[in-house]
């Protein structure tokens, strides 16, 4: 069972659900990324597919802003695997949304190592961005745990 330690200041926890709060209200309505369609152009079964995601995506959505909600300045959450992977899921549909509409110039690369200069973002940028970064952050460390096998301690 996977646990994180977390010391997060009320100001950044609060522009953390500043924008955790609207991405999730727009993947309510559609899911993260565009859909190919199934084969054959199924259109019934494109449209059950695609319900059936966004079905399960708000599930982990409230997942992760009840995490959220549970967080106060320093936090030791204890979480399950399956909780995890809900959590892993919502966090990844966030990243690419809050990618797609805010951050949408920046390289991937850039983005994934971590390696922006955050006095060249935009002032609208910044909560978007350190948003992504927290995600990322707390993916990995949920990935760490749930596969141990796969890092040593000097990795991580």
């Amino acid at each position: 069972m996977p646990e994180i330690d977390f010391r997060l200041s009320p100001f950044f926890l609060q522009a953390l659900k500043d924008v955790l709060e609207p991405v999730s209200k727009s993947l309510r309505l559609q899911v993260a990324i565009k859909l190919r369609a199934t084969p054959d152009d199924d259109e019934l079964l494109e449209e059950a597919w695609r319900d059936s995601l966004l079905e399960h995506l708000n599930e982990d959505l409230a997942e992760l802003l009840q995490l959220l909600e549970e967080l106060s300045g320093e936090s030791v959450l204890r979480i399950s695997d399956g909780q995890a992977e809900s959590l892993l899921r919502a966090a990844s549909a966030i990243r690419l949304k809050i990618r797609e509409v805010f951050l949408s110039e920046l390289s991937e690369y850039d983005l994934e190592q971590g390696s922006i200069n955050v006095a060249k973002l935009r002032p609208e940028q910044h909560k978007p961005y350190a948003c992504f970064g927290f995600l990322a952050s707390f993916q990995e460390r949920l990935v760490v745990q749930l596969m141990p096998d796969f890092y040593d301690d000097e990795s991580i």
